[in-house]
């Protein structure tokens, strides 16, 4: 936040300052002696959070200072805003704003956690042991959050919730802010170990961002200080010093690039074999190992043989990918079995020809489908079935939308356009 004030200096228009410093004696100048309005545009800041962000800018300059890094690092603090979100740290410290919006978080992770005790939830939220880290849509509006416990002692931090709001999960904001709660995680506690407890359908998320069930954690650290939660998975994260998690995406875009060139570079131009001439003088079969280039393709009649036993078609391993990503979609759980007529007495006299993720994934076992196209005719039938039955402004008609957004695009990668 580089002054924009005019300088004591007639020689130069503008003050010379890069960045705001507080003033040790008055904490609304910056060392310039300037005041803050002269660094930054605080107009739409409220009154009670101006405090808090001296807090926050005060612990980031601290830290860089340590580190020598004040002049030359680029960094972010919690409170940007991009079109229209902004991420907040929220406490229950007593104030008005948090206090709203903790509330907010609570139904949050009471509405997307239907299994856990509302009470208890609402007990963690309020704690004055734990933190929340939430994205408010402006003004006021969350539309994900986790909250968690940090234990400085031990360094590890127990993540307790995290959800993300149903019309959201699409826009990829579980990943933004599981990615910038590691980085603040890790830049300001400098901790890089997380311990959670999953349910079944958030393995499949925590695994994408680096979980492991395989807790190589010491036990002595965290043995008796996390509660233990009956069905779920307990799963631990390791994260990397040297990486930054809100940038892993223009990161691996950089390594794919690089490791391309370096293939360029070393990849040898392809060796071209001159046609066999000996048929045209009625030879009727030779070795295939004495063709050239045959041997060197790394080609024998073993895994000729092998592959003419495999019991799968070669799009077997796609439609089971294909079912696994859908599956892994919590909006996916209405579709994932047959609709039970006992719960819902008149589907069957709507929907003729019913179909549900966990048929299709039967069929394909089966060796049911002889091409992907086929494949996707019936994953389409849930999609279209779901519509059909269900009103457009029910979850059930939403989510076929998006689980069918995502189906789409998933197909297209691999060739099918409808």
């Amino acid at each position: 936040m580089p002054c924009t004030a005019k300088s004591s200096n007639h020689s130069q228009e503008r003050c010379s300052c890069t960045g705001w410093q507080q003033d040790t004696l008055n904490m609304e100048f910056c060392i310039c002696h300037h005041k803050i309005n002269s660094h930054a545009d605080i107009s739409k800041v409220p009154g009670d959070e101006i405090k808090k962000l001296f807090d926050y800018t005060i612990k980031i300059d601290e830290h860089l200072t340590k580190h020598g890094k004040t002049l030359d690092s680029e960094y972010e603090d919690f409170y940007i805003i991009k079109g229209g979100y902004k991420f907040r740290l929220l406490k229950n410290d007593g104030t008005r704003d948090n206090l709203t919006l903790l509330t907010g978080i609570k139904v949050l992770f009471t509405t997307a956690l239907p299994h856990m005790p509302a009470n208890y939830i609402t007990r963690v939220v309020y704690d004055y042991n734990h933190y929340s880290l939430a994205i408010v849509k402006e003004p006021s509006k969350i539309v994900g959050g986790i909250c968690y416990r940090p234990f400085f002692e031990k360094r590890f931090i127990e993540i307790v919730f995290f959800a993300i709001d149903s019309d959201q999960q699409v826009k990829g904001f579980g990943s933004k802010l599981m990615n910038y709660f590691k980085d603040y995680i890790k830049d300001n506690y400098n901790i890089f170990d997380f311990m959670v407890y999953a349910d079944d359908l958030a393995i499949g998320f925590f695994k994408k961002h680096g979980f492991t069930k395989d807790i190589t954690l010491n036990q002595e650290r965290w043995g008796g200080y996390i509660k233990d939660y009956t069905g779920a998975t307990l799963m631990q994260c390791t994260l990397i010093p040297k990486v930054k998690y809100n940038q892993i995406r223009q990161i691996l875009e950089k390594q794919k690039r690089a490791v391309r060139e370096k293939l360029a570079k070393t990849n040898k131009p392809p060796k071209i074999y001159k046609g066999l001439t000996c048929f045209q003088n009625g030879v009727k079969y030779i070795d295939p190992m004495l063709v050239p280039g045959i041997k060197e393709s790394g080609w024998t009649p073993q895994l000729d043989q092998r592959a003419k036993n495999t019991k799968h078609k070669a799009h077997y391993v796609i439609m089971l990918d294909v079912l696994k990503q859908l599956k892994n979609k919590h909006i996916s759980m209405p579709f994932r079995e047959p609709v039970n007529s006992n719960e819902v007495s008149d589907y069957y006299d709507i929907i003729k020809d019913p179909m549900d993720l966990s048929t299709v994934l039967k069929r394909v076992e089966n060796d049911r489908y002889q091409s992907l196209s086929e494949f996707a005719v019936d994953v389409q039938k849930i999609w279209d079935n779901a519509r059909t039955y269900n009103k457009s402004d029910t979850i059930f008609y939403k989510s076929a939308g998006e689980l069918e957004a995502i189906f789409r695009e998933i197909m297209f990668l691999n060739g099918v356009r409808y």
